[in-house]
């Protein structure tokens, strides 16, 4: 199973919330569904579109998911970073700060090579550069929260 990052915002208690629009096979879907119970959200809230995964970490554009068998959660898998930090912390020194730096520049190149909103556009979400879209509330801070789109009361 998959996830292809649709978009951001804070949260009520001020933690950033990434938006990922989940694909996989039929299967992967329906159980993805069943374990997020009352808290499933669909993209632009059309049951007919992919299910969205509220994740407090972003691990790129396009991602893969895995199931917690222990708490039966949906998780973003940052196994990536952790090798990497795992090789930095295992070489020291000024090599590992090298094999850090270099790590960082090919991570964040790839993390940010595709535009989350033609992702997103890709799997059935509005444009969000339309400045007359209504789907986006304003919030107190000057923030905007799309509309129906709210994590869970009982996340981040």
């Amino acid at each position: 199973m998959n996830g292809k990052f649709i978009g951001t915002y804070k949260s009520p208690k001020g933690n950033d919330v990434f938006k990922y629009a989940v694909v996989g096979t039929p299967e992967e879907i329906e159980k993805f569904k069943a374990l997020q119970g009352k808290n499933l959200r669909f993209v632009d809230d059309v049951e007919t579109n992919s299910p969205i995964l509220f994740s407090p970490r972003f691990g790129g554009n396009s991602v893969n998911l895995h199931t917690v068998e222990k708490t039966g959660r949906v998780i973003v898998d940052m196994s990536q970073f952790s090798k990497i930090k795992s090789v930095v912390a295992s070489v020291g020194g000024e090599f590992g700060q090298a094999i850090a730096a270099e790590a960082a520049r090919a991570m964040l190149g790839d993390l940010l090579s595709r535009s989350g909103s033609q992702v997103g556009q890709s799997l059935g979400a509005k444009p969000t550069t339309d400045t007359s879209a209504t789907d986006t509330k304003a919030k107190a801070d000057g923030t905007q929260e799309p509309e129906g789109q709210e994590e869970p009361a009982d996340k981040f």
